[in-house]
């Protein structure tokens, strides 16, 4: 009779537990589109836009997919992926490097398109918010430009993705290229007005790559 009493206390409990449940979002590590419209969140943006860079330049997979197969470097002793030096039939456009960088890229073309899509309602200094979209919009154009390099025509979208999408077309390598922005401040003119920062997109950033 105890253990059918227990029994019946316990299933009360359990069917009592979901009605006591705090079901209210409480955001800790990531952004909701809430909170955009804010001068702290604009600049986090455009910092975040800068983070995929790690996985690609001065990394293995970025000398490995721009190095590889070409007159100037070949394969060694160590390392992996000696099949784009070699163009094997494993070099294919789902290859861990190349898939990852495609991932990598695009998401920060969406964290760049975020950023220049938000800078209209945000309030703060003229000249520094034009700095930032101008960032923004350089690094969008890096991302696309090594795109192109690897993949040729590709989708090309210059707004946020806020919701899932199951179509999508291929613009021409003319069309992605024309991305590129017109360029950024001068740094002098930036230092002397107190909105460089180091690590930054500069000028001469932007003209290397138009050339």
């Amino acid at each position: 009779m105890r253990k059918h009493t227990f029994a019946l206390v316990g299933a009360a409990l359990l069917v009592g537990v979901p009605g006591c449940v705090n079901l209210d979002e409480n955001v800790v590590t990531g952004l909701t589109p809430g909170s955009y419209g804010t001068q702290a969140v604009f600049e986090s943006l455009v910092n975040a836009s800068y983070e995929p860079l790690r996985t690609f330049y001065a990394q293995e997979r970025g000398f490995t997919v721009t190095e590889f197969g070409t007159d100037i470097f070949t394969k060694g002793a160590d390392g992996s992926h000696k099949y784009i030096n070699d163009y094997t039939t494993q070099l294919n456009p789902d290859a861990q490097f190349f898939r990852e960088t495609w991932v990598d890229f695009y998401r920060a073309v969406n964290t760049a398109n975020a950023a220049i899509d938000q800078a209209p309602v945000v309030v703060m200094d003229s000249a520094l918010k034009a700095r930032r979209v101008a960032e923004a919009r350089f690094l969008r154009a890096l991302y696309y430009f090594d795109l192109v390099q690897m993949y040729g025509p590709l989708t090309l979208t210059l707004h946020e993705t806020t919701s899932p999408t199951t179509e999508t077309t291929r613009a021409p390598v003319d069309s992605v290229r024309a991305v590129l922005p017109p360029g950024l401040p001068a740094e002098g003119s930036e230092r002397q007005a107190g909105l460089w920062r180091d690590g930054h997109a500069r000028r001469h950033d932007a003209q290397q790559r138009e050339e």
